[in-house]
């Protein structure tokens, strides 16, 4: 049996524990994973376009481009959001934009895309969710910056902003596409 002193620590000590996992939880920004991938070779794959059922989509597509890739899904609605943007900001010169679209069907990317544009120089069909699975995908929308090369050079979480482009992104574009 405890003594109500034992009690009392045993409560402090618990909410200590309790508090510090909250301190360190809420000071980390949520949108912000370190991947595994970068500074890594993109995942080979071999995939049907989105758009073109009997186009077959591998690896090569990263070569000799920057891309950007944009993981979304028609069902999810902060990529309705973020398409926008897509829409609104054409890529610089060298720049290829492609999209990954994740746990979804052909059909309804295509209605997506048929009712809000198509940005996308091409869309790579990921219905099983495997090459999500294989880039460290945590959910839609995530974006990933791939060197001509194929290396994962930067990744983000969560729809993109203004913000994000100007300060985050165009910079290491820039770098990539040796433009200062």
């Amino acid at each position: 049996m405890m003594s109500r002193v034992q009690r009392v620590l045993l409560t402090m000590l618990t909410l200590g524990v309790f508090f510090t996992v909250l301190w360190v939880s809420l000071s980390h920004d949520p949108r912000h994973f370190e991947s595994p991938l970068i500074n890594k070779a993109a995942p080979h794959f071999k995939a049907p376009s989105a758009m073109d059922k009997s186009k077959q989509l591998t690896d090569s597509i990263w070569k000799g481009h920057v891309t950007v890739l944009n993981v979304f899904a028609s069902w999810c609605e902060t990529c309705a959001v973020e398409h926008l943007f897509w829409m609104d900001h054409p890529m610089p010169k060298g720049v290829q934009l492609v999209a990954l679209d994740y746990m979804d069907t052909p059909a309804h990317v295509q209605g997506f895309l048929k009712d809000r544009g198509n940005p996308f120089s091409d869309v790579i069909s990921d219905s099983k969710g495997t090459l999500g699975i294989d880039l460290g995908v945590y959910g839609v929308p995530e974006t990933y910056l791939i060197d001509a090369k194929g290396m994962i050079r930067f990744k983000r979480v969560g729809a993109m902003t203004m913000d994000h482009w100007k300060q985050e992104w165009l910079p290491r574009i820039n770098t990539l596409r040796g433009v200062s």
